[in-house]
């Protein structure tokens, strides 16, 4: 596996950056409990190739890594969409 990084955006605060995750395993857990803690991160997942970066919605790298995860995917989705219209 290429080196992957997460990048957290959460309403009103500084984007984060997690990782490298090198193995899928942990890439996968890490999203597992991600979702559970930070509810409202937009999260995007950031892999290096060669011919540059390459950027996914968090919750879709997770659904085609464990499809068996979809419920989480979907509920974090939903989590997420309702921070991100709630007034300031």
């Amino acid at each position: 596996m290429t080196p992957t990084w997460i990048e957290l955006r959460e309403p009103g605060m500084v984007p984060e950056r997690k990782g490298p995750f090198n193995t899928p395993v942990h890439l996968k857990q890490f999203l597992i409990e991600l979702f559970d803690v930070r509810p409202a991160a937009l999260v995007s997942v950031m892999t290096m190739h060669s011919s540059g970066p390459s950027f996914e919605d968090g919750p879709q790298v997770l659904e085609m890594m464990d499809g068996r995860q979809r419920h989480r995917a979907e509920r974090h989705r939903r989590n997420t969409e309702a921070a991100w219209q709630a007034p300031r």
